[in-house]
């Protein structure tokens, strides 16, 4: 196979991109006034929302979404990285507080959500989901249903939006933990999906039946194309940790630095003995 798949418009993805951008603007239009808001997102929240837009479209459109499925696994896995790392985070950083706290302060919404980013319980989380959502029993059946396809990639953007409110708050109600903490977290995201990866980088046989008899691009291998894609796992998804990472710890240096600047201009100065004679 020399040739891209065949062009299709994929015009669902671009009516769930349009009805999420309404919602967006109905939040700010119509419930930011009844909340005594304001009616405009600041830029870093615009900006995020239309990053956030702009990587779901690509991502299910073609030729991304076609390749994705008919030809090369590494880049389903890249199409993942992109969603749960980029996507993911472009919405929380969408998200005013006010929104956040109209969305999440529901009585069966917020304990699921608290439970869900306390440290033990995100970690287990979002190893869990980069297993199962890379399981090769999963693969196959959402390769084989679009619907099915669809919810997986609904369910796992959702999963994540919760993960990334370990490290950014969208409201007062989601303690986020220490700087150090936080940074030990990613941390370890940033290392677990090693395991997996290492299979897919270092597998001698194909683990992903199903894209064995796809017609590859470029005249890839299967076991070739199998192991960029464990490549993609590990350094797209650990680069953008690391440098959350760097982020967590500039941030966390800064403030530390402006605490004891101000510690030290509160303390009334000393006169030394030769100053008092």
């Amino acid at each position: 196979m020399e040739q891209f798949p065949k062009f299709e418009a994929h015009l669902d993805v671009i009516l769930i991109a349009a009805i999420w951008c309404g919602f967006y603007w109905l939040a700010f239009s119509r419930v930011a006034p009844r909340l005594n808001q304001a009616n405009k997102p600041t830029k870093v929240q615009l900006y995020s929302h239309i990053c956030a837009v702009i990587t779901f479209v690509v991502g299910s459109i073609w030729p991304v979404h076609d390749v994705s499925e008919k030809s090369l696994y590494f880049v389903h896995m890249a199409q993942h990285m992109a969603f749960i790392n980029l996507m993911s985070l472009f919405i929380v950083l969408s998200v005013p507080t006010w929104l956040a706290r109209w969305l999440i302060l529901r009585k069966f919404v917020l304990p699921v959500v608290r439970r869900s980013t306390r440290f033990i319980a995100a970690t287990v989380l979002f190893n869990l989901l980069i297993i199962f959502f890379h399981w090769p029993t999963v693969v196959t059946a959402t390769l084989e249903n679009g619907l099915l396809h669809f919810l997986a990639h609904f369910v796992m953007v959702l999963c994540f939006v919760v993960i990334w409110m370990v490290i950014i708050s969208p409201a007062p109600e989601i303690r986020t933990p220490t700087p150090l903490m936080q940074m030990i977290f990613l941390f370890l995201q940033s290392v677990i999906p090693t395991l997996p990866a290492a299979f897919l980088t270092f597998g001698s046989d194909p683990l992903y039946k199903v894209y064995v008899d796809l017609p590859k691009l470029y005249s890839l291998s299967a076991l070739d194309d199998q192991r960029i894609a464990g490549l993609v796992m590990k350094l797209g998804g650990g680069l953008l940790l690391w440098g959350v990472i760097a982020v967590v710890f500039f941030r966390w240096s800064s403030s530390e630095k402006a605490r004891e600047l101000r510690y030290k201009a509160s303390k009334p100065n000393k006169l030394s003995s030769s100053e008092i004679q």
